[in-house]
């Protein structure tokens, strides 16, 4: 659950990961009522209630703009145009020119990969990322290769979010970014 100016659900769905608004159906899903601990959702005309674990849970208010200063470990929320996402994270070259990463270890322990450098034009740069940021997960994967990388990249034209969590400056936190048809 992200909580807001519009309160969003997002699920994970036969391997997609899906963002819900009340009375808007994604992939046949309906969401009907979100609730601090619960969501409930249709789904092939069965109502289905989603019991969510409160120790697992970490509610917070989201930020409405990238590069706004936030609490440490809040979510930032972004929303994208999906078709030049797709265009910029499809094309490998571009990629790799607007982009430099490096891998990030800390304690002998892989963190994930730092950027140095970032076009000002990128879709990563207008997603949130900046230079020194750590890229540790993207959807819940961890990022351990350039190679994964790029495969959660080239399947986002089946997406309808993506979910980055980063460290910056040393603290974690999330960019939550809803792809717009």
């Amino acid at each position: 659950i992200i909580t807001g100016k519009e309160n969003l659900a997002l699920i994970t769905f036969k391997n997609k990961f899906l963002l819900l608004r009340k009375d808007k159906t994604v992939e046949n899903i309906t969401l009907k009522k979100i609730s601090n601990n619960e969501i409930i959702i249709s789904y092939q005309g069965k109502n289905y209630k989603l019991l969510l674990d409160e120790n697992k849970m970490n509610l917070q208010k989201i930020a409405s703009k990238p590069g706004k200063s936030i609490n440490p470990g809040a979510t930032v929320k972004i929303r994208l145009k999906k078709g030049e996402a797709v265009a910029q994270l499809r094309d490998v070259n571009r990629f790799m020119r607007d982009v430099v990463v490096f891998p990030y270890y800390k304690n002998k322990q892989f963190v994930g990969y730092k950027i140095s450098r970032i076009a000002r034009g990128s879709i990563l740069r207008k997603a949130g990322l900046l230079p020194g940021d750590i890229l540790a997960q993207v959807n819940g994967e961890t990022i351990n290769s350039p190679q994964k990388l790029m495969t959660i990249f080239s399947k986002i034209n089946d997406l309808t979010a993506i979910n980055l969590d980063i460290i910056r400056k040393g603290k974690r936190k999330s960019i939550f970014i809803e792809l717009e048809e």
